[in-house]
């Protein structure tokens, strides 16, 4: 992620902003849930990319 403070600071103004991505099971393997009873049936899901935004004021 990236964070960066903004210059201008007035009390209306955003004072900071952070963008970032983030990336799950991005080779695609079969992974299962251990703790679930139908661990055997059922595979969780596949490649998962996020991009989010945060901005502080």
């Amino acid at each position: 992620s990236y964070t960066t403070k903004l210059a201008k600071s007035d009390w209306w103004s955003a004072k900071e902003f952070t963008f970032g991505v983030v990336g799950d099971n991005l080779l695609n393997e079969d992974i299962r849930n251990s703790v679930s009873y139908s661990k055997d049936q059922v595979v969780l899901p596949g490649i998962g990319v996020r991009m989010f935004a945060n901005v502080k004021y």
